[in-house]
């Protein structure tokens, strides 16, 4: 009895979303000949750029001179306030504290999607709310609601609200922001800009919890400045009236952003998947060892480790190698984050006797990375660049023992 070495090349991958053939153990045979087999499987390319977005998002990406990515967006709306306050069954002729719906805004944002777990921080996060306003009125506007949701593992659709503080709203009792309106007999309109961000707001950690869609329930005040049920009545002439409702009046709101994605990533895992595993029962008892070899060329700003799994068909996790093995160092980056050179490192994961004895009933090969942007408890922030990108190479030794 001797013992041959077979190495067999499995795959070349750049990391998320790989089409991959089969991993057929069944064509392993005994060679006329003593030396290596190569079986090529499949390869895919995906750049950092396809690791934040879903292609479905209404998020657009823009890049700067340097190649920062930026997120952007933006969403207008228009409203006859004559028109639109009658079908509220409003009066504006009556100055009264009165308010009414403004169009709903839901936004997919698929950001960071393909994470499974973990978090992540933008430093200057912001969106910007837009009004322009003809109403020779004094208005405001509030949130009913502002909200993200997204889809759990188990299906269920879990939902997080947004905390807006108090130094947000002019009116904090109410919930209030001023909006800027112009004077009696006046032909211009005004313009009154909003700024949301992480000061008034955590709206960081909103986003860090990874909504799939945000829904933001907007409506507007007419006069915010009076009591609940107080009445100017301006017809007696003693006091000069300060508002009046003019029907042609018209209120454009709108929500935009062009947010730089500068970052830190904490423990954020990301999945790739080898499907449709196949071992030869035979061949399984001449596998005296089994042991992947993984090379990671690195050109993203994070360092990282790995995890893997074997499933089953139905998904049942049949065996798990959770050794936490460091398989991507951060590389070298100069004073513009530019990568001055990748890193290259090699992980050697030897499979136990159990760990082999899962491959006939293994459909899938499940890569587990977890990637950091900086030490732990630390808080660099790394712009994110849109020439970054992961080139990952797996490979496994097999040792049979074979009759020559």
């Amino acid at each position: 009895m001797k013992k041959l070495y077979v190495s067999l090349l499995f795959l070349t991958l750049c990391i998320v979303g790989c089409n991959l053939n089969k991993l057929d153990f069944d064509n392993i045979q005994n060679p006329p000949y003593k030396g290596l087999l190569a079986q090529p499987i499949g390869e895919a390319f995906y750049t950092l750029v396809d690791l934040l977005l879903d292609g479905d998002s209404t998020q657009d990406i823009q890049y700067d001179e340097s190649q920062l990515i930026y997120l952007s967006l933006k969403v207008q709306d228009t409203l006859s306030l004559a028109k639109e306050s009658t079908n509220e069954g409003m009066d504006l002729t009556i100055f009264t504290k009165q308010s009414f719906a403004l169009p709903a805004i839901s936004i997919e944002s698929p950001l960071f999607e393909t994470f499974e777990s973990g978090s992540f921080l933008i430093e200057k996060p912001e969106i910007i709310f837009n009004f322009t306003n003809e109403l020779h009125l004094p208005t405001a506007v509030g949130f009913t609601s502002f909200y993200g949701t997204k889809i759990n593992s188990d299906g269920d659709t879990l939902r997080r609200e947004l905390l807006i503080y108090n130094n947000f709203y002019d009116y904090a009792t109410d919930g209030l922001i001023a909006i800027s309106n112009p004077q009696i007999g006046a032909t211009n309109a005004e313009i009154t800009m909003i700024t949301l961000d992480k000061s008034n707001s955590d709206l960081d950690e909103f986003l860090s919890w990874t909504p799939e869609m945000i829904y933001i329930e907007p409506f507007m005040v007419a006069n915010p400045d009076l009591n609940d049920d107080e009445i100017l009545d301006f017809s007696s002439g003693e006091t000069s009236p300060d508002r009046a409702f003019n029907e042609d009046a018209m209120f454009y709101s709108g929500i935009e952003f062009n947010m730089p994605l500068t970052v830190v990533f904490e423990d954020l895992v990301v999945e790739i998947e080898i499907d449709s595993i196949s071992i030869d029962l035979d061949l399984l008892e001449r596998i005296d060892s089994l042991e992947f070899k993984i090379v990671t060329y690195n050109y993203l700003p994070f360092f990282g480790t790995l995890d893997v799994q074997f499933l089953s068909a139905d998904s049942v996790v049949l065996f798990t190698i959770n050794n936490a093995t460091q398989i991507m160092a951060a590389p070298y980056l100069n004073a513009s984050y530019q990568v001055e050179s990748a890193r290259t490192e090699e992980a050697f994961i030897p499979l136990s006797a159990a760990g082999i004895a899962a491959l006939p009933n293994t459909e899938t090969i499940k890569l587990l990375f977890t990637l950091n942007s900086s030490e732990s408890g630390s808080l660099n922030y790394t712009p994110l660049l849109s020439t970054y990108y992961l080139d990952v190479k797996l490979s496994v030794l097999v040792q049979l023992n074979i009759d020559l």
